[in-house]
């Protein structure tokens, strides 16, 4: 029996085995009739073929050659993609995420919101020891197979999280995803931009008449931290955005932020490089994040034949399942770890 109302869709479109397309094939139909049909065809497969409707409407999804077997990329970094096709979703409530075994599993754990709490400024986060030691425990139960996926530089994670003369035992995707490092020593990254020392130089002028608002440098890029003046939103994303324009850069906003980037990569694409390596190779991805930008982690993940598990209570997403706030988070790695919380 195919659903007809809006948490039954969007539940069986969750359920849906990725790997089976005759699973899906009816609840296709019955979503591309629906009137929130973009909102929640996110959670769903698509192999580029038309879908049509009861009502006779067809739609077709179209994706590169290269990625026939994965739902498209999210490219639309600046959370236009899902405030605008989520807008007017209402999907059903998110279920806390099962105690998977260590065996067989990949773990991508975003750092701000997910495994620490945000703090006031960017530079206040605190991290103690019981962390570093879970953190350690996750990575040897799962022989390597964790990668720490942020928007932090690849090195804050490793002073954060390491803080040993040693190379860190779990990967990294730093940057969004721009900056990748792996167990074994190998790195990528980026050239710097020519135009940051000019982004930097007009965000500290913007700042600077805007009490409140942060800037933060990075290696590829700058932000703009509103989370001290949250009524200054507005006029950080429009000055960011022209910036953006000019300089030929990329836009990525999140939470109380905007950030301007080098173009390209995000932390779907990372988990992607990271299962594609022998390390990771056939488990299932387990994706964790709290933010907008989080979910092209999830998308990749489902994509792969994982899941995604939103932290906090942001209404609109893409994972399956959901855990309240970084201390259910611990706990739920813990159970991974096999140690106590």
């Amino acid at each position: 029996m195919v659903p007809t109302d809006d948490a039954a869709i969007t539940s069986r479109a969750r359920a849906a085995p990725i790997a089976d397309p005759s699973t899906f094939a009816a609840t296709r139909v019955a979503i591309c009739s629906h009137p929130r049909f973009e909102a929640i065809l996110g959670a769903l497969p698509n192999d580029g073929k038309p879908i049509t409707g009861a009502a006779g409407r067809t739609k077709r999804i179209k994706r590169p050659a290269a990625e026939t077997n994965v739902p498209p990329r999210v490219a639309d970094r600046t959370g236009a993609h899902y405030r605008g096709a989520m807008h007017d979703a209402s999907p059903a409530p998110l279920l806390p995420p099962p105690d998977p075994s260590a065996a067989g599993i990949s773990l991508f754990l975003d750092f701000d919101g997910t495994l620490v709490e945000i703090a006031a400024r960017h530079d206040g986060v605190v991290v103690d020891d019981s962390l570093r030691a879970l953190v350690r425990a996750l990575a040897e139960g799962l022989d390597g197979r964790l990668a720490i996926v942020s928007g932090r530089t690849a090195a804050e994670i490793v002073a954060y999280l390491h803080a040993a003369d040693t190379a860190p035992p779990f990967a990294i995707a730093g940057s969004h995803g721009l900056e990748l490092r792996w167990t074994d020593g190998r790195r990528e990254a980026p050239a710097h931009p020519d135009a940051l020392d000019l982004i930097l130089t007009a965000f500290a002028a913007f700042a600077d008449a805007h009490p409140g608002v942060v800037t933060e440098e990075k290696p590829f890029g700058a932000a703009l931290h509103y989370r001290g003046a949250p009524d200054a939103a507005d006029a950080c994303d429009a000055f960011a955005s022209r910036l953006a324009a000019e300089h030929g850069l990329e836009l990525q906003r999140g939470k109380m932020v905007a950030e301007l980037r080098l173009a390209g990569g995000d932390k779907g694409d990372a988990v992607r490089r990271f299962m594609a390596d022998p390390a990771m190779a056939g488990t299932t991805p387990i994706f964790l994040g709290d933010d907008i930008t989080d979910e092209a982690g999830f998308v990749a993940a489902a994509a792969l034949h994982g899941w995604g598990v939103q932290i906090g209570d942001t209404p609109l997403t893409t994972a399956r399942y959901r855990l309240p706030d970084v201390a259910a988070v611990h706990r739920w790695l813990s159970h991974i770890a096999g140690v106590s919380a």
